[in-house]
């Protein structure tokens, strides 16, 4: 098997995706302090309201990919993604100075749409510098650097909050770590910039023409349910992992971001373990076989007895799950040879929504008094198993 080879915007792309990942994780982490200091406490029914705020950023995700394809289309890749990384940074910062819940609702709003920018294109950017080079273990590996980012956020977050540093703080510190990707992306770097000269030069109408053969497809539809109920799988552990530790096993806020660093570790080992060593024809076994090992660890979350058991099932569950997002998005590229960009900007376009909806589903069963918080992560696995069942019919077909 032929050895992974990088350039500065490879480099890039994988402190955009730390960055990123930062971002989308650190509201989980202090949402119990926001609540708190915007009046909406979770343990007196505020969950639901928690589950709406990731439910508001992920329609503004939704409607910034929706631009994303013609930004790429006109001023490529590379300077797209530049504008979203500033958005989503600035915004978790001034997150800092909201007085209330509705401001936090606008803030998660410009924050998503900074959000949607990287969703959408980072992947693409990596798919464009190695698609002669088995681009699914390319982009397998860089998805790894996000859940570096989330175990990164997840633990300097703890620590912060551990040592009595205010929820501020933690807030501040992850806002800029936007800022090395930021300058590694607008440094030249010719090599890699002959690659990336097919983006940037599409009219809006060669956009849309190119979008229509995509939804004239009757086999990307299914990739398109399967990666939005993917998404709902991943998050229900993503956005509640912290909130479970705290409220169920009464742990610190430290002991909450192990948990949730764990998961992000598994979801490392699964992505980068497959970038290195799953070959690009494998990738729709490892779907599926990853879909079964994750729906029964899943299962088995709810009733762990305590914090240790927690982290142990986490961290197994973070190692099925962690393929799943990349590499339904390379195995549906290789399946359609259609356009590439396009293809992972509108999978994206599904699985957010998946994120959202799930995140706010499981807040508002976890406010039912006779399921409670426990019970609703048994949604995890339920999306998780309709996943690998449409992926069934999905990967079985033959190359377009």
């Amino acid at each position: 098997m032929k050895k992974l080879h990088f350039g500065r915007y490879d480099y890039a792309a994988f402190l955009a995706f730390i960055a990123y990942a930062a971002g989308s994780v650190i509201f989980p982490v202090v949402i119990p302090d926001l609540a708190e200091a915007l009046n909406f406490p979770l343990e007196s029914g505020g969950m639901g309201a928690a589950g709406a705020l990731h439910a508001v950023r992920c329609g503004a995700m939704v409607l910034s990919m929706a631009c994303a394809g013609f930004m790429a289309g006109r001023f490529g890749l590379r300077s797209s993604i530049i504008p979203g990384l500033v958005l989503m940074s600035g915004a978790v910062g001034i997150t800092v100075l909201v007085p209330s819940y509705r401001f936090l609702l606008l803030i998660m709003f410009f924050a998503g749409a900074g959000e949607g920018m990287l969703e959408a294109l980072a992947t693409p950017f990596v798919q464009e510098l190695h698609r002669d080079e088995e681009p699914g273990r390319y982009v397998n590996f860089a998805h790894g650097f996000w859940s570096a980012g989330v175990a990164l956020a997840t633990v300097g977050a703890g620590i912060l909050l551990n040592n009595d540093f205010q929820w501020q703080s933690a807030l501040l510190t992850v806002a800029l770590c936007g800022v090395p990707g930021i300058i590694l992306l607008l440094l030249p770097s010719p090599a890699e910039q002959v690659k990336l000269n097919a983006s940037g030069s599409k009219s809006g109408k060669e956009v849309l023409s190119s979008a229509g053969k995509i939804f004239r497809c009757g086999r990307f539809w299914l990739f398109f349910a399967a990666i939005f109920f993917a998404g709902g799988g991943e998050w229900c552990l993503t956005f509640w992992i912290p909130t479970f530790v705290r409220m169920v096993h009464q742990a610190s806020v430290f002991v909450s971001g192990v948990a949730m660093a764990l998961f992000a570790f598994g979801m490392v080992l699964g992505r980068m373990l497959s970038g290195l060593w799953v070959p690009q024809k494998h990738l729709p076994g490892l779907l599926i076989g990853s879909g079964i090992f994750s729906c029964l660890i899943g299962i088995l979350i709810p009733s762990a007895p305590g914090v240790v058991s927690v982290c142990i099932l986490v961290t197994l569950a973070g190692i099925g799950i962690g393929p799943f997002w990349p590499t339904i998005q390379s195995v549906c590229v290789d399946k359609l040879q259609l356009d590439s960009t396009l293809i992972y900007i509108i999978l994206s376009c599904a699985g957010i929504p998946g994120r959202g909806v799930f995140s706010w589903l499981q807040g508002m069963v976890g406010d039912i008094a006779f399921i409670g918080l426990r019970n609703s992560f048994f949604l995890m696995p339920l999306s998780i198993l309709i996943m690998t069942v449409i992926l069934l019919f999905a990967c079985r077909k033959k190359r377009a």
